[in-house]
């Protein structure tokens, strides 16, 4: 990777974990508590310690479920295409045979 493709690489994960810390600040304010500096903080982590195990769980969820549906397209396909394919011929030709000649 090249110096301009980790400069956008750092960016992206700097805007990645802003918006996070800002999801974490908005869910600490639609539950309506109240905390000291310390435990808000303590929330924020945690909320975004369990937001992180949620979007994994939802990422394998998501692409089992992707495998499993590719599987049964690929079958579908097969299926289709199969019966498309002209069949091959019940005769066989018989291939001419060299014959010694004199």
């Amino acid at each position: 990777m090249n110096a301009e493709q980790r400069k956008i690489m750092r960016e992206r994960e700097m805007l990645r974990r802003q918006h996070l810390q800002q999801e974490a600040e908005k869910a600490f304010h639609e539950s309506g508590l109240h905390l000291d500096a310390e435990k808000r903080a303590a929330f924020e982590l945690r909320y975004v310690q369990e937001r992180a195990r949620l979007e994994h769980s939802m990422h394998q969820e998501l692409e089992a479920k992707r495998q499993k549906e590719n599987s049964a397209l690929v079958e579908r396909l097969k299926k289709e295409f199969q019966s498309e394919q002209p069949k091959p011929s019940a005769t066989v030709v018989a291939s001419a045979s060299p014959t010694s000649g004199n």
